[in-house]
């Protein structure tokens, strides 16, 4: 009887442990995870699935006031600046009133992948919807 207790103690130390430790490693929200500057480092295109170069180096830059400044190299430095919404797994930028929502598809610590549909025509002027997916670093 007493090796069964010291052996539920010792279960139950286990399990506190582990559950406060998934606690302080996972605590981070999204509001909190997105805040800073990141880089896009690459960017595909599908049902092509091809690199874009215009996206590489795009800087976005999240601040606690959910006010963002995004700044692309490939417009010559551009900076435009607007507003966000995270939650429930999709970002919201709304740039200079143009509204864009974002599917995160990872975000943590160093790394953030999102996904997103822009809707256009091909040469003979069919819809097509085209998926972007940029993987941005934490600079």
């Amino acid at each position: 009887m007493k090796k069964a207790f010291n052996f539920l103690t010792i279960v139950c130390f286990v399990a506190t442990l582990a559950m406060f430790s998934s606690c302080t490693d996972g605590s981070n929200s999204q509001e909190e995870l997105i805040v800073g500057k990141w880089e896009c480092t690459t960017a595909t295109c599908t049902p092509y699935n091809q690199l874009i170069n215009i996206y590489n180096g795009f800087l976005m830059v999240f601040n606690t006031d959910m006010t963002m400044t995004a700044t692309s190299p490939a417009l010559n430095g551009h900076t435009a600046t607007g507003t966000y919404t995270i939650g429930d797994g999709k970002l919201t930028t709304n740039l200079q009133d143009k509204v864009t929502v974002m599917t995160i598809k990872n975000l943590n610590k160093k790394n953030l992948t999102v996904t997103f549909p822009n809707e256009s025509h091909d040469d003979e002027g069919n819809p097509i919807t085209y998926i972007y997916t940029l993987d941005f670093a934490r600079q």
